[in-house]
């Protein structure tokens, strides 16, 4: 059994009316094979969505749109990405970091797909490309390095480094052999080849387990009650946590 480092409670003081939601930070263990995960999503996410130059210069002499028209999916691909940070957030606090980031995974893939089928217009592209795969790596972004901080505390440096470091060497590799594979071949064959390497981002996340709670009998009433809940009351517990903005409230985040 791992030397357990420190535990975190959820709620600011533990009293014998307050219910404990804690969880405990190994340090290591089962936490090395979700920083493993977050690596090689970090890999591929940031390696394609920093590298689409390349699918735009090749979408410009396709479509022969204006450089602002054809530039519009990188941009929109760029944006949701970081605009659906507090989405991804609320999410993953409600539903969990692991399920977030598999939703994530089969947007993205899945309208990558979809962009070879819909090919007539650069337009198509700017819903496929630039929403969907938006929307889907922005709900990767957030939860698969947040996991891994809830695994770590005293190498907690160490494992966020060694996960999001997953994205250089992605923007490195990405474009090199993207380029090599568009002038090759034909970008439709290119795109579901990527499409594929998008869906191993499905397996990795599969590694975002929850650390460890330290009494599984303060975790059996909660559970209870979450289980009679309808999926809409949760959907909507998830976006009042997405949008909630009491944070503006703290004079010091201001500041």
């Amino acid at each position: 059994m791992p030397t357990l480092s420190r535990t975190y409670s959820a709620t600011g003081s533990v009293g014998p009316t307050h219910k404990v939601s804690s969880i405990i930070r190994p340090d290591g263990g089962w936490g090395w094979a979700v920083v493993f995960g977050s690596f090689f999503i970090s890999f591929i996410t940031d390696g394609f969505s920093y590298t689409t130059g390349v699918l735009y210069e090749k979408f410009l002499n396709i479509y022969g749109e204006s450089e602002s028209v054809t530039s519009m999916f990188t941009a929109l691909m760029t944006g949701l990405i970081s605009v659906m940070g507090p989405i991804a957030a609320g999410l993953a606090q409600t539903y969990g970091c692991r399920a977030v980031t598999l939703a994530g995974a089969l947007i993205a893939s899945i309208s990558m797909a979809l962009s070879v089928v819909f090919d007539s217009s650069i337009h198509y592209h700017t819903l496929t490309l630039g929403l969907g795969v938006g929307i889907g790596l922005g709900l990767m972004f957030l939860p698969q390095v947040t996991i891994v901080t809830d695994w770590f505390d005293k190498r907690i440096s160490l494992a966020t480094g060694l996960a999001v470091c997953g994205s250089c060497f992605g923007m490195a590799v990405f474009a090199l052999v993207s380029n090599e594979m568009f002038n090759r071949y034909d970008w439709h064959n290119v795109m579901l080849s990527l499409a594929g390497i998008m869906f191993l981002c499905v397996f990795f996340a599969l590694t975002f387990s929850p650390p460890p709670t330290p009494s599984q009998s303060l975790e059996q009433p909660k559970t209870k009650e979450k289980s009679t809940k309808s999926a809409w009351t949760t959907f909507k517990i998830a976006l009042k946590n997405a949008f909630n903005f009491q944070m503006l409230r703290d004079v010091l985040f201001l500041y």
